[in-house]
């Protein structure tokens, strides 16, 4: 689950294959404080045939992405409406938007770029509706979590796999 990079009052989980949305505030005022309130929980169906093990949401939260073990998916949150997919070539267990200064987006996604990580293998989804992925590295074990930052000028990755040595590791692209 994450919440909006903008407003903290909404919340994007997922429960099995579902996409949910959450505005707090509505649930919070509706429920008498015990967030339980239906009509602030907004279900997204998706194309997703197994669980949804990773969502992030674009640095302007115009966009949210999604992964499964045999597919990423793209919505554009205005009208929760899926833009773009990939079925990778292994089981996938970590996905995150790349933090890119002034690259900005645009309703199409053509300026958005994903990371996302299989076993031993990281890659890079650029224009994510006219290209396919890019293989960015090769780390060891399975990449189960993926975080990109900016910093100095530069996008920082860091990826942490299931191998005991080198577990943790921090990129640049």
């Amino acid at each position: 689950m994450r919440f909006h990079p903008r407003s903290r009052n909404c919340l994007a989980c997922a429960v099995g294959t579902q996409l949910l949305v959450v505005d707090i505030i509505t649930a919070k005022t509706n429920a008498s404080n015990t967030y339980t309130d239906s009509s602030a929980i907004r279900t997204i169906s998706s194309d997703h045939t197994k669980n949804i093990s990773c969502l992030d949401w674009s640095d302007d939260g115009a966009f949210l992405v999604t992964s499964s073990d045999t597919l990423i998916c793209v919505y554009e949150t205005a009208h929760w409406k899926p833009i773009a997919m990939h079925t990778p070539h292994s089981k996938i267990w970590s996905c995150a938007f790349v933090t890119s200064a002034g690259a900005g987006t645009n309703n199409s996604g053509d300026k958005l770029r994903i990371m996302f990580g299989e076993y031993e293998a990281i890659y890079v989804w650029q224009g994510i509706q006219n290209s396919q992925p890019k293989k960015a590295g090769a780390p060891p074990g399975t990449i189960m979590g993926i975080a990109c930052s900016r910093s100095g000028g530069q996008t920082v990755v860091a990826t942490a796999s299931s191998q005991r040595e080198k577990n943790l590791m921090l990129w640049t692209i």
